[in-house]
């Protein structure tokens, strides 16, 4: 899945779709934010199913995450220079995607390991169970599931 258009439907953000709502009327967005959030969270959705569903290769999932930042619009980066809360938890689940296939590709080894618990100290505690899964998974819960980042067909 190569197309930007394909990469950014709002439907692979199935999995992390309350990463792009949690706490939004506590946050002042702008038009560009919102888009680049989504984005953000589409991007990880997709990696994230081709992992699971196994349409993608771990080396296709490694190339998704190191090209991340070039992929997403500019203000992405922005964000994580800001660390804004929303971007580092969406920077946290990158890292556990790569948890996933670190396996595979040795060079991923431990980087969830050593990145997320540094990370989730930047965050504020309210944002703390937006970052439960990686958590899991960097503590070596590899095949535990975002339940908590699913937005349940209740909810919508």
């Amino acid at each position: 899945m190569n197309d930007q258009a394909a990469l950014f439907a709002r439907q692979n953000a199935t999995p992390f779709e309350k990463l792009r709502t949690w706490a939004q009327d506590h946050e002042t967005q702008s038009a560009d934010d919102v888009d680049t959030y989504l984005k953000a969270v589409s991007y990880i959705g997709v990696m994230y199913k081709g992992i699971r569903e196994g349409f993608d290769s771990a080396h296709a999932t490694a190339r998704r995450i190191m090209a991340m930042p070039s992929i997403l619009p500019d203000r992405w980066m922005e964000l994580l220079e800001e660390r804004r809360p929303r971007a580092l938890v969406i920077l946290i689940h990158a890292f556990a995607c790569g948890e996933l296939i670190s396996g595979e590709n040795f060079w991923f080894r431990g980087i969830a390991e050593r990145q997320v618990p540094g990370l989730c100290d930047l965050l504020p505690a309210a944002w703390r169970p937006m970052v439960a899964w990686p958590l899991r998974v960097a503590g070596g819960d590899v095949h535990s599931e975002p339940v908590e980042t699913r937005v349940e067909v209740a909810e919508l």
